[in-house]
């Protein structure tokens, strides 16, 4: 079974009664579609003026092979975890491995690899 609905097209050529409300309808669907390429394209402007922003403010951080680093405990970082002395760095570690993404395998002084967090 086959179901054919006239089309907009189809009902300008036979100029139906009911064609007033189809057209209207038409032109809220095809201005619809235009609010929603507007709102895609102030998104697209807002994160490109966000990364621009972030992009300004960080900061590239390039260690070597061997350099001393302090590690940031995140559990401990987090508000209510800690008082307001403890300390929320650990180490001093030793860079072994320099990743892609500033991402960096790091070693206890004693040369013992660092587990992933």
């Amino acid at each position: 079974m086959s179901l054919e609905l006239p089309t907009l097209e189809l009902m300008k050529q036979l100029e139906l009664l009911e064609f007033e409300p189809m057209e209207v309808r038409y032109a809220e669907l095809m201005e619809l579609q235009e609010i929603r390429n507007q709102a895609s394209q102030a998104m697209e402007k807002d994160q490109a003026l966000i990364k621009k922003t972030f992009d300004r403010k960080a900061k590239d951080r390039s260690f070597q092979v061997g350099d001393l680093v302090l590690k940031w405990d995140v559990d401990r970082a987090k508000p209510g975890r800690h008082s307001k002395f403890d300390a929320i760095w650990s180490g001093p570690y030793m860079v072994t491995k320099c990743k892609n993404n500033n991402a960096f395998q790091l070693a206890s002084l004693d040369g013992e690899e660092l587990q992933i967090p």
